[in-house]
Formats: C-alpha cells, structure tokens, sequence
C-alpha cells in the first residue's frame, strides 16, 4: 500500500511503452537480462527505465482489464519511447503506449 504523504510521481513518470511479444521472444537467449543490467549500471537507476512482464503478470494485466493483442506472452514495460523503438528493432514485438493513471482515474 502506498504512503498516504508521499508524493506523487511525475505523469511523465506514469507514462510507459510495452513492448509485447510471444513468449521467450525476449527473454529466450539471455541478452534481454545482460542489457538491463548494463543500462541499470549506466542510468545509476534500480530499474534502468526497463521492467519485465513475465507471462504470469501480463495474465494479470488481462484479468485487470488491460487489453493486450493475444499473442502478446511476455512483454516489456520502458520508461523512454526512443528506448521503447530500439529494443522493438533489436527483439522485435510490437509497441503500445500504456498510461496507467488513465486507468485508475476512470476505475
């Protein structure tokens, strides 16, 4: 559960790009997992802008209500739309911008 007085994250923050793809497409041959470590290493970022979806979790995305094409079995959620298209040239998959706060507003 989130502080109740903590602040709030920037919008631009909020805004993120998922790269969906079938499944091991990203994750199959252990590139994606040395590419985030290297961007966690040169962002000085926890994160690096870069979270994996794991099949289990996009499952959960669905039962949420977020609309996913149905091949999508792994995906990667990136902060930086510029990163978004270069990790979609390099593994391939398909881009949608997704705005969570979008959501909660409406929910």
């Amino acid at each position: 559960m989130a502080h109740p007085f903590a602040s709030q994250p920037f919008q631009s923050q909020l805004d993120v790009q998922l790269l969906l793809a079938p499944s091991r497409q990203l994750s199959g041959d252990g590139q994606l997992r040395e590419l985030m470590q290297e961007r966690r290493r040169h962002l000085g970022d926890g994160s690096g802008g870069l979270w994996y979806l794991s099949p289990e979790r996009l499952a959960e995305l669905r039962f949420c209500g977020l609309e996913l094409s149905a091949g999508s079995n792994e995906a990667l959620a990136i902060r930086e739309p510029r990163a978004a298209e270069w990790l979609q040239l390099r593994f391939g998959g398909a881009v949608a911008a997704h705005q969570p706060e979008q959501r909660l507003a409406d929910g």
